[in-house]
């Protein structure tokens, strides 16, 4: 069976109340006092038996129990309410090398509980019948005549050998009987006290006796009251006698005075508990000299003093060497007005505590003193400190930013602004407070941000942004970037912050670029135009040259044709600066999208002469018969015409380009237009689609660097993915698929 591995031991109180009503067990030479799995042992006990070892317990005493025994004890004793239960009134012989010992078992009750008294006796023990103890004769007269007659004091006598006991008749006047109307006064033994009166009789005949001891026994009146009477013992021998006497009186009085002792004991534990359990640090210092009193056990977590160490010395020895004088003066203020003020502390390794104090003067047994509680107050001064920081480091920012900030209610008036408004919009901070921002926005602007702001509040938006016109004290106008963001005061009124930017000079600025493009564009297609006419005439009398009977000979041949590639590249050219144009306008490219065969469509855009490799045409590698894509034709054109013209041009003295169509797993369709040309540096290739970056080794190579720009955005239009794989002085691969099939 399982046994808890610790010890439970009778509270002290329990113990010493005991002890206090029967002094005579503290004459036995060895006990032990068990109540509901409690244990007390006195302290011959320890001595007498040192193998039971210091910490003794009734786990350690039942192992030299018999096997029987030990089985119906041992659960019993750790189990309350079966031992609350179980009567024990027996004598075991104990186990090496406890032989020759046996313990008595006796029930009885103090306390208005059941416990059990356990005594070590020698096996010699001489055990009688319970039924043993029986009157004996009286005394001659003579001897005790005055006791034997007295009716408040008694006179009794307790033989040893024979086990008889007297007693004389003022035992029956004091509890209500007539003489003969009881066997016995033993009789009339309190149940309670019963067994203990049979444990100290059996223990006077095993054991010698001190010479004289008192003992106090509860008997029942016939009334059915409870009567004290104090028993004196004078041992001669194996012969026991003494005077006995009601102490009904006294032991009332001991009671009440029992109960107001608990009371005040109660009180006392009470306060403290509650003086040890506060979480502030709490100190009693004499008020006269300052000397500490008593603190609580909370000193040792925040300040690293034990108790035991402060008491007794003067609270300065707390404070810093900086604050002494200052707490000095304010405890000889004879005044607790400092109270709730920060007060700084040492601990005793030395660093500083941040506390605030309340204190009050209380009245310690007879004499005043100051009740000071502490409140660890580092963590919320730390904080406070760090917020003053912050304070200080905003209205910095706030005194030189450049913004101008203000505080505005849920209509939208403002409750406070930055002094920084007036070098803005002319206007005094105080001129602007109970006013509207909105009553100064330009007539054409307020319509649209009126209704843009109560759109965003509509919609709980947090915050937001909006640009206005507004109107300076002298009358001319400024924009104003505003970004507000909503919140709540200390009152949980709703409010918004905004930080207002003057970018007037960003807008003009934007105005002025956006007129510049428009002029850049405008010439840019005006001079396009007028490059293509002269261009498509010099192509058409081209084309007449070529055919002509005159122009046949291989010199003039091939200088028509380098004159016809020249007039194509020209071409190439405008077309790239028109569609370059267009792409930078602020209109979104817009893509004219329609179902396209791509695989006939590519074979009609590698027929054209201009993509023919050494005068032979780029060869074309279909997986597919045929596959159906949406995009815009034009756009598509534009696009696979500037990957096909570099892959010629950076292949020059090389093997020709290759173009191949696939389809994935996925269904979509890719083409990969692959050239052994010089590749394209690795650093390159994060810049590869921007205007007019080229890479560092195609400097010599003819170009504009806006080819793969206007790939690139044609590309994004028509929802084709890009991806590019090159190795440098090997080739280079753009792969397109497409995702819209």
């Amino acid at each position: 069976m399982h046994v808890p591995q610790h010890e439970i031991t009778i509270p002290p109180n329990e113990e010493r109340a005991l002890l206090e009503t029967y002094p005579y067990l503290q004459s036995l030479p060895a006990f032990l006092l068990l109540s509901c799995g409690h244990i007390w042992v006195s302290p011959a006990l320890a001595s007498e038996y040192p193998v039971l070892g210091e910490q003794f317990s009734i786990h350690k005493l039942t192992r030299f129990l018999p096997e029987p025994q030990r089985n119906i004890l041992e659960p019993l004793v750790h189990d309350r309410y079966r031992l609350l239960a179980a009567t024990f009134d027996q004598k075991i012989p104990l186990l090496p090398p406890l032989d020759h010992t046996l313990l008595a078992i006796r029930q009885l009750f103090y306390h208005d509980g059941p416990n059990w008294l356990g005594i070590l006796y020698p096996s010699q023990f001489t055990d009688r019948p319970k039924a043993g103890i029986a009157p004996a004769v009286p005394p001659p007269i003579t001897d005790f005549e005055p006791l034997l007659q007295s009716s408040d004091i008694g006179f009794w006598q307790f033989d040893g050998q024979t086990r008889q006991v007297y007693f004389s008749d003022a035992i029956y006047k004091l509890l209500g009987y007539a003489p003969g109307e009881l066997k016995s006064p033993v009789e009339a033994i309190s149940p309670t006290d019963y067994n203990l009166v049979r444990v100290i009789l059996e223990a006077m005949i095993q054991y010698p006796a001190p010479k004289d001891n008192k003992i106090e026994v509860n008997f029942c009146h016939k009334s059915g009251s409870s009567i004290p009477i104090l028993f004196t013992i004078h041992a001669e021998g194996t012969r026991y006698l003494g005077t006995y006497h009601s102490v009904e009186e006294s032991a009332a009085l001991r009671k009440a005075l029992k109960r107001v002792t608990e009371k005040a004991e109660l009180r006392a534990y009470r306060f403290q508990v509650l003086f040890d359990t506060l979480p502030e640090m709490v100190f009693i210092a004499d008020k006269q000299t300052g000397t500490i009193i008593n603190c609580n056990r909370v000193v040792k977590d925040k300040l690293g003093y034990e108790p035991e160490e402060l008491t007794g010395q003067h609270f300065t020895i707390l404070l810093p060497e900086g604050h002494k004088n200052e707490g000095l003066a304010k405890f000889n203020s004879d005044s607790t007005a400092h109270s709730f003020l920060i007060f700084t502390l040492r601990t005793k390794s030395g660093q500083l505590v941040d506390t605030q104090i309340s204190e009050t003067i209380i009245d310690h047994y007879g004499k005043p003193a100051r009740l000071t509680i502490f409140s660890d107050k580092t963590k919320l001064v730390a904080a406070e400190r760090r917020a003053e920081r912050r304070e200080r480091q905003y209205r910095q920012l706030i005194k030189y930013s450049s913004d101008v900030i203000s505080i505005s209610s849920k209509v939208f008036r403002i409750l406070w602004v930055s002094d920084n408004i007036k070098s803005k919009i002319g206007y005094a901070s105080h001129e602007m407070i109970g006013t509207k921002l909105l009553d100064l926005i330009h007539p054409e602007d307020l319509h649209p941000a009126t209704q843009y702001l109560l759109q965003q509040i509509e919609q709980d938006q947090p915050e937001f942004t909006y640009t206005a016109r507004y109107k300076h004290k002298d009358g001319h106008y400024l924009w104003l970037e505003n970004h507000t963001i909503r919140t709540v005061d200390d009152e949980g009124k709703p409010i918004g912050i905004t930080y207002s930017r003057d970018i007037t000079v960003q807008v003009e600025l934007q105005e002025k670029r956006a007129e510049m493009d428009r002029l850049k564009r405008e010439f840019v297609s005006m001079a396009s135009h007028q490059l293509r006419t002269p261009m498509a005439v010099f192509a058409a009398n081209l084309e007449i040259l070529m055919e002509a009977e005159e122009t046949q000979s291989p010199l003039l041949k091939r200088i028509l044709s380098r004159m016809e590639r020249e007039s194509n590249r020209m071409v190439s050219l405008v077309d790239d600066v028109l569609a370059v144009s267009k792409l930078n306008s602020n209109e979104e490219l817009q893509a004219n999208k329609t179902p396209v065969e791509i695989v006939s469509f590519l074979r009609q855009i590698l027929a054209d002469e201009s993509f023919y490799f050494e005068e032979a045409p780029i060869v074309l590698r279909s997986e597919i018969q045929s596959g159906e894509i949406i995009a815009d034709e034009e756009q598509l054109t534009h696009l696979l015409q500037n990957l096909l013209s570099n892959a010629i041009k950076y292949s020059e003295r090389r093997d020709p380009p290759e173009v191949h169509t696939c389809q994935l797993t996925d269904g979509r369709i890719q083409i990969n237009i692959k050239d052994h040309g010089i590749g394209i540096p690795e650093m390159d290739r994060p810049n590869l689609f921007q205007q007019f970056h080229r890479a560092a080794n195609a400097k010599k190579i003819a170009g504009t660097g806006l080819g793969l720009y206007i790939v690139k955005r044609f590309a994004d239009a028509n929802n084709i993915h890009i991806a590019v794989n090159s190795k440098e002085d090997i080739g280079t691969t753009f792969s397109l698929t497409f995702n819209n099939t």
